[in-house]
């Protein structure tokens, strides 16, 4: 099973940001996105391989021995996250890039 270890990172570091619960730090995550053109992309890539991969479990990565970010209560609501709260943003970043 493939890991996406670039886009669990963007999303660990989105999460922790949304957690400041402030514009300023969502635009700081936008801005680091075009600050680094291929960084965005690759991220914008592996987010949307991994909401594609029947595989890659989302609430898995999200929490686990390693990593502990959000115990999503399903895998649904874990990808749900990724999707409609992060990948947006990342979509938006990169637009202008």
């Amino acid at each position: 099973m493939r890991k996406y270890d670039v886009a669990l990172s963007a999303v660990e570091c989105f999460y922790s940001i949304e957690l400041a619960d402030g514009p300023n730090f969502v635009a700081f995550f936008e801005d680091t996105m075009r600050a680094t053109p291929s960084y965005g992309h690759r991220v914008m890539t592996e987010l949307s391989e991994s909401l594609s991969d029947v595989d890659f479990s989302w609430k898995d990565a999200l929490w686990s021995e390693e990593c502990h970010i959000e115990e999503f209560d399903s895998e649904l609501a874990a990808r749900a996250f990724v999707e409609g709260e992060v990948l947006p943003v990342v979509v938006r970043a990169i637009r202008y890039v």
